[in-house]
């Protein structure tokens, strides 16, 4: 976070993180300064503090850095025509706004872009994942595709480089779960079942490389199953991983694949494997080599 604002505060006594943020910060509400915790943005002795809970000692200092600004930035458009856009997320850029934050997000570069009247989102990526999104420019294409993704016909393949050697080379990893007070989703009989299947693509000494399928799209399901599968996602530290060696999430949705909502002709997207990612397998050239030969950009805007 070199560079950026930040503000501290002293803990005057014994007293547990949540309520130190909120003795600091009356006007901002639980919620919200929760959310402050799940994007780091909350620092003791120099690290992220990850649990709402913490208890914090007399003579602490906590730093509270203001929100990241991705501020310009080019982004890669796949397909567009006059119902839908297909687009490049690149990692650390939202998909969406939500409530407490409302700028550099992909659904307002497009919206900004004013190629098309409107825009709208009809599914999500993480913020440090990137890869293939879609978005409808018409209520209709908007209506298609949400049944699509309800449906679960929507084709999504995703890119995982985890940390160690991963036993099996196929598997499924099938949990139901359920978002807990700090924003994680942990297993849980009152949770919704997620589903993912893997193949085992590449290995090294300390690392493994899966091809993920998605059965279901639930929130976080590909690092809570690799992390319960005692592989967390490469620098995925809110599941359990180490700081990343490649300074980003090792996550990718690499394609996506549906009827196009008014055509019916199926379509089928791929977006360029990150040249981060063959930093942990450099003798596999030959690999990102065959899964990049396929893969384009048609158009770029900023």
């Amino acid at each position: 976070m070199e560079g950026m604002n930040y503000q501290e505060i002293k803990i005057t006594s014994d007293i547990c993180l949540i309520d130190a943020m909120s003795n600091a910060f009356p006007d901002s509400s639980k919620s919200t300064l929760k959310k402050w915790i799940v994007h780091r943005r909350v620092i003791l002795k120099g690290k992220p503090v990850v649990k709402t809970n913490d208890p914090l000692k007399e003579g602490d200092t906590l730093r509270f850095y203001e929100k990241k600004r991705i501020g310009a930035k080019k982004l890669a458009i796949l397909y567009s025509d006059n119902h839908i856009i297909v687009v490049d997320k690149p990692c650390s850029l939202l998909s969406v706004a939500t409530y407490y934050e409302q700028d550099d997000t992909v659904h307002d570069i497009l919206k900004q872009s004013k190629t098309h009247a409107r825009v709208f989102p009809v599914h999500r990526l993480d913020r440090e994942t990137s890869g293939v999104m879609v978005f409808a420019t018409t209520n209709i294409a908007r209506e298609a595709l949400t049944e699509q993704f309800h449906r679960h016909s929507i084709e999504r393949e995703y890119h995982a480089i985890v940390e160690g050697v991963a036993q099996d080379e196929q598997g499924t990893w099938a949990h139901k779960l359920l978002e807990d007070a700090n924003y994680m989703m942990k297993p849980n009989t009152r949770g919704v079942m997620s589903v993912t299947h893997f193949n085992r693509a590449l290995v090294s000494k300390k690392y493994s490389y899966l091809i993920c399928h998605l059965e279901t799209g639930k929130k976080n399901q590909i690092r809570v199953g690799a992390s319960l599968a005692g592989h967390p996602i490469v620098g995925d530290v809110k599941y359990g991983a180490a700081p990343s060696p490649i300074g980003r999430l090792g996550l990718h949705a690499h394609s996506l694949g549906f009827q196009h909502p008014m055509t019916g002709k199926y379509m089928f997207f791929n977006s360029i494997v990150p040249p981060l990612f063959m930093r942990l397998f450099p003798a596999e050239k030959d690999f990102f080599m065959n899964l990049n030969s396929r893969d384009a950009c048609e158009k770029v805007i900023s």
